[in-house]
């Protein structure tokens, strides 16, 4: 027996010790991969520019690696994802380069930039984003860039915002987006969402989506209601309920609906506040399953490269 309990001893010691090594060098790690992007940042942004001279303030670009696992349909997926933002302040706040997938895709499946189902690959984009000034639009901004899947496609994107506070707890967000690829064609995105804030913990959002692409001849259209719930400077929870619908002649056919789903996404930032995880239950009927109640399941854990902190 005493020789059982010092192995079970020395195990944990040695686990404890791998562990803390381990993690010590990640923490050293992604240390030297944010400074060194922040210094390219920093370059970067002085050849755009043109000008060498004087401080880069560039702490808020950030890139974002995730790696995600979906179980669905008695399958599991598995695959990791790179987004980035690299603003450029010596071009007067008027450029911005952006890489992302579910953030610039065309998707009905993603609830949230930081919640979505990111397991899909719809492929990345590679943009140089430009902001006109406009008093009647809160931000507009034109983005030419490239989209990494086969074929590899060039594309331009127009996107206007406007957010318009009705009341004091009441805010509309209007966001339009048109898209021109050089292989899929012409594509719009349009979404009204209407958030209530109910107190410092919930906040409420009636979210309505409207997808056109002119290559399929097809409307795509979503109705979420979605609440927020703030629990801890760290933990949040977001519920939401979405029925979905497509038409392939919107002139001369309503929609069909195509999914419901009930959703719900837990969020946790550790307490070095640069690493996170997403746990995504979801309940959906669909008209693949001839809406049989099915499940799935997705887990993300995400790194953030730079000097961003999430909270």
């Amino acid at each position: 027996m005493k020789k059982l309990y010092l192995s079970i001893l020395i195990c944990s010691f040695s686990y404890s010790f791998s562990l803390d090594y381990y993690l010590e060098y990640l923490i050293q790690k992604r240390k030297e991969i944010s400074q060194r992007f922040i210094e390219a940042t920093q370059e970067l942004d002085n050849y755009i520019s043109g000008n060498y001279y004087g401080y880069s303030p560039v702490e808020n670009n950030y890139m974002n690696l995730t790696f995600s696992m979906k179980f669905k349909d008695s399958s599991i997926g598995f695959r990791p994802s790179l987004r980035a933002r690299i603003d450029l302040p010596k071009t007067r706040n008027k450029f911005q380069l952006v890489l992302t997938e579910h953030d610039e895709e065309i998707t009905h499946q993603d609830i949230g930039e930081e919640y979505g189902d990111r397991t899909k690959n719809y492929g990345s984009l590679l943009g140089i984003k430009y902001f006109i000034e406009n008093k009647l639009f809160t931000k507009i901004s034109l983005t030419a860039g490239l989209k990494f899947k086969t074929p590899i496609d060039f594309y331009t994107r127009l996107k206007f915002i406007r957010v318009i506070d009705l009341s004091k707890k009441w805010q509309w967000i209007g966001e339009q987006k048109f898209y021109l690829f050089s292989h899929r064609g012409f594509q719009s995105f349009t979404a009204l969402n209407f958030d209530r804030k109910i107190n410092d913990t919930f906040m409420f959002r009636i979210a309505n989506n409207i997808i056109y692409k002119k290559k399929e001849d097809s409307f795509e259209i979503a109705h979420s209601l979605m609440l927020f719930q703030h629990l801890t400077p760290r933990d949040d929870l977001i519920y939401s309920a979405t029925v979905a619908g497509i038409t392939e002649d919107f002139e001369n056919h309503m929609p069909k609906v195509s999914t419901y789903e009930l959703r719900t996404v837990y969020r946790h930032v550790l307490r070095n506040r640069w690493i996170y995880f997403n746990v995504i239950p979801a309940l959906y009927w669909d008209r693949d399953h001839s809406f049989e109640p099915n499940v799935s399941l997705n887990l993300n854990v995400s790194i953030i490269f730079g000097k961003y902190d999430i909270y």
